[in-house]
């Protein structure tokens, strides 16, 4: 739904879809900050490697959501996600499904999926 000041309100929808699959990933720091702002992950679907990395701040009035939201095109899963802390502790999940959201909490040593 979009409002424009003193106009009618729009409602626009989305007729075609994706076929396209995704992974979002919210991370609550334990040793880092709470949010995980700054940490960096590494994911692997086969053997395309991709990296994204945590930042705040983006988005109309700071709203846009932290965690980041992977994109997987055809693939149904994560072969292999790690997530580098600021607090530099490292965490690795396997074979992870698509189309979710997973919440990771940063952990000592290495965390399974």
């Amino acid at each position: 739904m979009v409002v424009n000041h003193r106009q009618p309100a729009t409602i626009l929808h989305n007729n075609y879809g994706s076929r396209n699959h995704w992974l979002a990933v919210d991370l609550q720091g334990t040793k880092s900050n709470r949010q995980g702002v700054g940490a960096r992950l590494t994911y692997r679907i086969g053997s395309v490697k991709r990296i994204r990395e945590v930042r705040a701040g983006g988005g109309f009035n700071s709203s846009t959501s932290i965690g980041p939201v992977l994109g997987l095109g055809s693939a149904t899963q994560v072969d292999e996600l790690t997530i580098r802390w600021p607090s530099g502790a490292i965490q690795t999940l396997r074979n992870i499904p698509s189309d979710r959201k997973i919440r990771v909490v940063e952990a000592a040593g290495e965390t399974k999926w």
